[in-house]
């Protein structure tokens, strides 16, 4: 629908006689808008609005394809200070892949290791209860829970 039509319509009442008679674009833009320089600016306003609408479902396009990959890259990060033993910063980075992606089992059962590598031992039984609830088939993760079932009782 043309700019022009569109602000028609907008003034028009409901049930005017003018809606069912339009005639050709043309023979309408005579009518409604004799001076060309108001329509011209209507036209450059929607197409920078279109152009915005465009980059917006662009950039909400490109989040979602790219967020596993940031949720894997998080995840990287949270494994490589794993080895080093830095697991302040391990939990920091899982923590971001499991916000990113909440289905990643393996994220999970790598941030309850590290809760407990810190003596965080509620968060660590939760993150387990909820890797093994994505993968039952963790055996890691479900030896873990049951060492820490074992300690508390």
């Amino acid at each position: 629908m043309s700019v022009e039509i569109f602000h028609w319509l907008k003034n028009k009442k409901p049930g005017s006689d003018d809606l069912k008679r339009r005639g050709s674009d043309h023979h309408f833009h005579e009518q409604t808008h004799p001076d060309n320089c108001h329509c011209e600016i209507h036209r450059t306003r929607t197409t920078l609005l279109d152009r915005a609408l465009m980059l917006l479902i662009t950039v909400i396009i490109s989040f979602f394809v790219f967020k596993p990959y940031l949720s894997f890259q998080s995840y990287m990060r949270g494994f490589q200070y794993t080895e080093v033993a830095k697991s302040d910063l391990a939990i920091k980075h899982l923590r971001k892949a499991v916000q990113m992606d909440n289905t990643n089992d393996l994220a999970w059962s790598l941030l309850a290791y590290n809760y407990l590598k810190v003596n965080k031992k509620e968060p660590a039984l939760y993150a387990y209860q909820k890797a093994l609830s994505l993968n039952p088939h963790d055996v890691q993760a479900a030896i873990e829970l049951s060492l820490i079932y074992s300690n508390e009782g």
